[in-house]
């Protein structure tokens, strides 16, 4: 998986319109006369309605502290005291500014891309076809097809010779040549030679190699074999376990190995999903009356904690800014929140979530057509629509 889908689109449900310690206030967008504004918490209008309505605000920024927001269709960031700290004169670019929880982010102008501190400081000039997100301190940039790896300051530390180079993990990225995968350091020195069919990232000093067209095994950060892999297909490592996949006649079920490759988990499932930020649990798929819904496992005991009735669980969100709140959605389609106990303490009544709870405990829904922010309590504090 390339460094820029890992960043893609699927993030922007995990709206978090919350607080950090960089800012003081906190601001909510409003929608009026077709324009997006922001109030604070009494509902007062701090930042008058003048971007566009186009729900770019709802796409993450990697900070807590910032938006996107556009104006007249170009590209900019406002942060929580209401200040466009990057004005907006960009190109409205999905994979721009992502600061990933850093100073610097990528932009897009005249449909090249280039990198701007949080301060509105050219980092590099947009010369480059794609740009990726920062991570441990480094960047790939592409350049006639090719990419690169640069560092903070815009310093190239590589040729353009990759066709793929990936997100940092534990000092490595996975890189690729003429289809054979290996890994270079932060440096942009190869460490693991480039011989594999295929590679994914080191999670708790194992990474998986090989592809459906040679065998699958984990190796360590020397490279060296580990163990192979007996299913149809694994996952990488999260935690002490990762997901396998058993193909079952026309279907598939999914177990868990542990670290020795040995099976945990026999497939049973039609899914399991465990993440990063929460690991002692995971998100589980079965089959009732014919139709597949989510529970909850915890990986250690093994015991179902959810029962999987639901249709979903939202668990990345799980501990998410300490807010101790994971939501949910009913089979009738109707969505509320637990506790970090698994217990309804927000029920099932709205019809969509669209931001969840964050370091201020207020979370955006719609119901009946109608958005407004709610408490932990569920209780409405602040209309969308002025």
């Amino acid at each position: 998986m390339s460094w820029l889908v890992i960043k893609s689109f699927i993030t922007c449900i995990i709206f978090l319109f919350s607080m950090n310690a960089l800012s003081s206030e906190l601001i909510y967008p409003i929608e009026k006369n077709k324009l997006i504004g922001f109030v604070d918490s009494s509902g007062k209008i701090v930042v008058s309605p003048k971007f566009d309505a186009d729900n770019i605000y709802f796409r993450y920024t990697g900070r807590d502290d910032l938006f996107h927001v556009n104006e007249d269709g170009k590209r900019g960031i406002l942060n929580t005291a209401g200040k466009l700290i990057i004005p907006t004169i960009y190109d409205n670019n999905l994979d721009s500014f992502d600061f990933n929880r850093g100073n610097i982010a990528s932009y897009t102008l005249n449909n090249k891309c280039g990198y701007i501190s949080d301060k509105n400081e050219i980092i590099s000039k947009n010369i480059y076809e794609r740009c990726s997100v920062f991570s441990e301190q480094r960047a790939a940039v592409r350049l006639n097809n090719k990419w690169a790896l640069i560092d903070q300051k815009g310093t190239l530390l590589s040729d353009f010779i990759y066709d793929e180079i990936n997100a940092f993990s534990k000092g490595l990225a996975v890189v690729s040549i003429n289809g054979k995968y290996g890994y270079i350091d932060i440096d942009g020195e190869v460490v693991i030679p480039l011989i594999h069919t295929l590679a994914l990232e080191f999670s708790n000093g194992l990474a998986r190699v090989g592809s459906i067209y040679s065998p699958y095994y984990f190796i360590g950060i020397d490279g060296k074999k580990k163990f192979d892999v007996k299913f149809d297909h694994v996952y990488p490592f999260v935690g002490n376990y990762a997901v396998i996949r058993k193909e079952i006649g026309s279907g598939e079920l999914y177990g868990l190995i542990d670290k020795n490759g040995d099976t945990y988990i026999k497939p049973k499932f039609q899914e399991i999903i465990i993440y990063e930020n929460n690991p002692k649990f995971a998100m589980i798929k079965k089959t009732k009356s014919g139709t597949v819904k989510v529970g909850v496992m915890d990986i250690e005991t093994k015991k179902i904690v959810v029962e999987p009735v639901y249709d979903y669980i939202s668990m990345h969100s799980y501990d998410k800014a300490n807010t101790k709140m994971i939501s949910f959605r009913n089979e009738e389609g109707k969505s509320g929140w637990m506790n970090q106990k698994f217990q309804i303490v927000i029920p099932a009544q709205f019809d969509e979530i669209l931001s969840e709870f964050g370091n201020d405990n207020i979370a955006l829904i719609e119901l009946s057509g109608k958005r407004f922010y709610i408490n932990q309590h569920g209780k409405k504090i602040i209309d969308f629509y002025y």
